[in-house]
């Protein structure tokens, strides 16, 4: 593990964040569907076929237990935004302000209750989607960037360290 400390030049910046409640569903989400997709496939599949043999055998019991197995299936994703309600409420409506200070050796994070630094190496995973960027340090964090919050210049920037983020996990795996 790479034990840089970020460093102040010409190519590190700052973006400050406004996190609304949207950010944080569609991020977990994101991860959620990227983490459990065969699962979701295979679920899909079993769901399937059980509905079809109950049409075919004209069983209520089949019916139900099929009916019974969606509902499980369904019920990670109904917890996960539970839980972002949950902490929305807790927080009284408001938004969360983060802080991100990016520069070529990595990302520092001033966050809610929790600051750290990471290397761009030693990142578990950093994806980009139409309307943020999420860095995971591990698998149970997550940090958001909207994009809506930053220039097209930073979003610029942001793309190419995390393309060379991929770069050096798919050399390691």
């Amino acid at each position: 593990m790479t034990s840089f400390q970020p460093e102040i030049t010409g190519d590190s910046f700052e973006i400050v964040t406004e996190i609304r409640f949207s950010d944080a569903l569609s991020g977990s989400l994101s991860q959620f569907l990227k983490r459990a997709r065969y699962g979701l496939l295979i679920y899909g599949l079993l769901f399937a076929g059980l509905a079809v043999a109950a049409q075919l055998i004209a069983s209520n019991t089949l019916a139900v237990i099929a009916l019974g197995l969606l509902l499980a299936g369904l019920s990670p994703m109904v917890l996960t935004a539970g839980l972002i309600i949950r902490d929305q409420r807790k927080s009284g409506g408001s938004h969360i302000e983060q802080r991100y200070h990016v520069c070529p050796s990595g990302i520092e994070v001033f966050a809610a209750g929790k600051n750290g630094w990471h290397a761009w190496e030693d990142l578990w995973d950093a994806e980009e989607t139409s309307r943020s960027f999420l860095i995971s340090p591990s698998p149970q964090e997550q940090y958001v960037i909207p994009k809506r919050c930053c220039s097209e210049s930073v979003i610029r920037r942001v793309r190419e360290y995390l393309q060379q983020t991929r770069i050096l996990m798919a050399r390691e795996s």
